[in-house]
């Protein structure tokens, strides 16, 4: 289990930059286009989750700035991940770790850590019938959630076995 991450990049801003590391494991952000992303979960050199997002302004107000919250839930590490970014604000990522009450990954019941924009509705919804990754678009002034789910691949890559889940919402 992944005890330790640290972060590193913008959804937007500059292509690429050096990890922060904090312990083995580390989570790397790197833009592949103006309008997509991709995340990966990186611990002792092996990379156990790629992440490919792509996230499309789906309100009227072009102007605002927006912001994602990446939630992702992996019980290949029997953790729940979560990603905020603000990238109008130069912050590279905030990160929460949350680990299931014992071992009902079953039934999907977890100890939450929450921080005050989150609701432990908000992590229930993202993972029922194991969707696994929900991205959700916020408006940096209001803090209204805009839109969700643009995510479109996502890679499990676990020591020699590859699998490849679809959710296309």
């Amino acid at each position: 289990m992944i005890i330790f991450l640290g972060l590193l990049g913008l959804l937007t801003g500059c292509a690429s930059g050096s990890p922060e590391q904090k312990g083995n494991a580390s989570v790397e952000f790197e833009q592949k286009e103006s309008s997509a992303a991709i995340v990966q979960l990186v611990q002792e050199q092996e990379t156990l989750l790629t992440v490919e997002y792509k996230i499309h302004n789906h309100t009227n107000e072009q102007t605002k700035p927006l912001y994602a919250k990446i939630v992702v839930h992996d019980t290949r590490l029997s953790s729940l991940l979560g990603f905020e970014q603000y990238p109008e604000r130069e912050v590279q990522a905030n990160l929460i770790m949350l680990k299931p009450n014992e071992t009902q990954l079953g039934a999907q019941t977890f100890s939450l850590k929450l921080e005050e924009s989150q609701t432990e509705e908000f992590y229930k919804d993202s993972i029922v019938e194991n969707k696994g990754i929900e991205l959700v678009l916020v408006d940096s002034e209001s803090g209204h959630q805009l839109a969700s789910s643009f995510i479109h691949k996502v890679s499990w890559i676990e020591q020699q076995s590859r699998e490849v889940i679809e959710n296309v919402n």
